[in-house]
């Protein structure tokens, strides 16, 4: 499991600081004057950043605990084209690098480094298909195309990944069908966007989004999220915005048409504790760094082959996004 593998986030907003006056001096606007934070997407650039995810869980069953963990940092690069006759903006994105280390139950481990080698090793030989999700994801392409509004028309490039899911092994592409869908591209993107206000806020203003992870066979993590601007802060002589966000609940979801033989049919989790915060420069337009961490804890009813079961579920994760 894993979180997004292509989440980039290209937002911003627009300065406040201009040139006043024919003496030339700095007009700087109040700190208690409203803001507009807005996501800016400057033709011929190209955004590079780099992720690093870490994910603990824990399944209580019978009296057995069964822990998993996975550490995964990817690199990936946004390639901002130029508007079309329609108004249109594509965006290129693409996986530059992939390194990942899952420790599954039983203590299997599996890793992977895109910068060495393009086959997966695994400490069993029934789990070589992670070889065939390593190499799609580390290749992963696609464009985004952003209407004249700079929202999201379409995901071009969705069905070529389709067709490489395809050819794959089945257990390998029941993990990335629904992570490297268009639809699930195209919220990601969407997403990101959402960490910024739909208007003018104060420090101190807060709007609620409504999120979703995927983390492969159909499963998600849904989060109700409470963003807050916090005013500005200094960072490499520079001054940046500052969001932070909670997350006020969360539960588990399953895709009703997905493949795997083990389905999650009731969800009743709590959040343990969450902090979140995004940096972005407004005169560039874009997030500088982000930092997220989430727990969450309850129950989960599990269906396989018609019978249903109750066990307990513990979920930490930990996500980071640094402007290279």
């Amino acid at each position: 499991m894993s979180r997004t593998l292509v989440r980039l986030a290209a937002c911003a907003g627009t300065v406040l600081l201009t040139m006043g006056g024919p003496e030339g001096r700095l007009a700087r606007a109040r700190a208690d004057d409203p803001v507009k934070l807005e996501a800016r997407f400057p033709e011929g650039q190209t955004l590079r950043y780099r992720f690093h995810t870490s994910i603990r869980q824990l399944v209580k069953n019978l009296g057995m605990e069964m822990p998993s963990s996975q550490d995964r940092t990817v690199v990936c690069s946004a390639a901002i084209g130029k508007r079309r006759g329609d108004k249109s903006l594509p965006i290129a994105v693409k996986v530059d690098s992939l390194r990942d280390r899952m420790r599954l139950p039983g203590g299997l481990d599996v890793s992977f480094d895109s910068s060495k080698d393009q086959k997966a090793k695994v400490a069993n030989p029934d789990l070589d298909f992670f070889s065939d999700v390593y190499r799609t994801a580390a290749s992963a392409s696609y464009t985004v195309v952003l209407d004249e509004k700079d929202r999201v028309k379409a995901i071009e490039g969705a069905d070529a990944l389709r067709g490489r899911i395809d050819r794959l092994d089945p257990r390998a592409g029941d993990l990335l069908l629904s992570r490297l869908s268009a639809a699930t591209l195209k919220s990601d993107f969407q997403q990101a966007l959402g960490a910024l206000p739909d208007g003018p806020v104060r420090p101190g203003q807060s709007w609620d989004r409504t999120e979703a992870i995927d983390f492969g066979a159909g499963l998600k993590v849904v989060l109700h999220r409470k963003y807050q601007y916090a005013g500005t802060e200094k960072k490499g002589g520079k001054t940046l915005d500052r969001i932070t966000a909670k997350v006020a609940d969360a539960r588990c979801v399953q895709d009703a048409d997905s493949s795997s033989p083990l389905k999650v049919t009731k969800s009743d989790m709590k959040v343990d504790s969450s902090e979140a915060t995004v940096l972005f420069d407004r005169e560039a337009g874009r997030i500088v760094e982000s930092h997220d961490r989430f727990e969450m804890k309850g129950n989960l009813t599990l269906s396989a082959q018609g019978q249903e079961q109750s066990c307990g579920f513990e979920l930490t994760v930990r996500a980071d996004a640094q402007l290279q």
